[in-house]
């Protein structure tokens, strides 16, 4: 796994070349790529929530056990969720750019494609550092590198296709989003045990 998001990072266009050549399984690359990094995120808020707490009216909430539990195990799931439905968008747009259906292809591309993404969620352990998370913007160039070859799109439309589905990612994030805002409402707002003076 380090070697291959080292060439992912470093040499984007010669990995997604192997990616494409190697036979590989929904959930193989599920179980191996998609579980591993898609937990960075909850794990990385979560610990940033025990340590720094919540911000909220000039003050800092530690937030009770409860809502921790369950915004990291609502947050992880969310995430292999919106990896699926970003696949089966993928596959289901193919042919309309000249590309080719293939549910293992289109899995390779949402998993490998969301690498710098996850692995820039590592900033949300320090606050200061949250602004670092932009790093993961590197995930639009490896979607743009890898869709068009691995989905075998034409290359007349593969800018359009990466546009198409690079919004269909924001829309599910945003939908990723809403839901798990949603869930954490009803568990209620993080118990206030312990009240620090905001820094």
């Amino acid at each position: 796994m380090i070697e291959r998001i080292r060439n992912l990072i470093a040499n984007p266009r010669e990995e997604w070349g192997r990616i494409d050549a190697e036979p590989m399984r929904v959930r193989g690359i599920v179980t191996g790529w998609v579980l591993p990094l898609a937990a960075i995120g909850p794990v990385a808020s979560t610990i940033a929530l025990i340590a720094f707490g919540l911000p909220s009216f000039g003050e800092v909430v530690r937030p009770s056990a409860v809502y921790l539990v369950a915004g990291a195990v609502l947050g992880y799931a969310l995430a292999v969720a919106g990896i699926y439905l970003l696949s089966m968008v993928i596959d289901m747009l193919a042919p309309g750019f000249g590309g080719q259906r293939e549910p293992v292809q289109a899995m390779k591309v949402a998993a490998y494609s969301a690498t710098a993404s996850w692995l820039s969620q590592i900033f949300l352990i320090v606050p200061l550092l949250n602004v670092l998370v932009v790093v993961g913007l590197y995930s639009i160039f490896l979607l743009w590198t890898g869709l068009p070859r691995l989905m075998r799109a034409n290359r007349e439309q593969a800018a359009a296709y990466t546009v198409v589905v690079l919004v269909a990612a924001v829309v599910i994030q945003i939908l990723i989003s809403t839901i798990s805002n949603s869930v954490l409402d009803r568990i209620g707002p993080p118990a206030p045990p312990l009240l620090l003076p905001a820094r």
